[in-house]
């Protein structure tokens, strides 16, 4: 059965990806552009290649303290997206938030193994209970320092319902 309520949390441009890369905040060594693919949401997919070896930080918000998204502490969200590597490898899924004391904490939640092959990955997350009541989403496309490239589609985060894990269809 369906774990999500199905209402997506991340802001739209963040989500699915035209001719253009857009502009979010990200590591150095990560270059980032498009490339097309007619079955990709929108028609492309977000090129992330990473080189010199970096984890290649990516924020899916325009900066560190652009907090944008709601949420709630201790609470568990879904997060799922369309991903493959150059090689298989593992992503780091995290978050950045202002903890009720209002110091800028960031942290792993989960790490997803991926393939070279296009396909849907989801984590469910919890939030932590030190959170004030706003994040943004981020990931180490390399969950430990290394070269590569990471293609990714329709990322979505959202709340989960009962105990079911399942991403709800973006």
């Amino acid at each position: 059965s369906i774990g999500g309520t199905g209402v997506n949390l991340l802001p739209s441009e963040y989500t699915t990806f035209g001719a253009a890369a857009p502009s979010l905040n990200k590591a150095a060594q990560l270059a980032l552009s498009t490339e097309l693919l007619s079955t990709a949401t929108g028609g492309y997919l977000l090129k992330a290649d990473v080189s010199p070896s970096s984890t290649g930080y990516m924020y899916l918000a325009s900066s560190g303290t652009d907090y944008n998204m709601r949420v709630k502490p201790g609470t568990k969200y879904i997060v799922s997206f369309w991903a493959r590597g150059s090689a298989a490898h593992s992503l780091s899924l995290r978050i950045r938030y202002p903890n009720t004391a209002g110091t800028a904490i960031e942290i792993e939640l989960a790490s997803q193994a991926i393939t070279t092959t296009l396909s849907r990955y989801s984590a469910v997350l919890t939030m932590p209970a030190d959170l004030a009541d706003r994040c943004c989403f981020l990931m180490y496309t390399q969950r430990t320092a290394a070269v590569g490239v990471t293609y990714f589609d329709g990322f979505m985060f959202e709340s989960q319902v009962g105990n079911a894990t399942t991403a709800s269809d973006f």
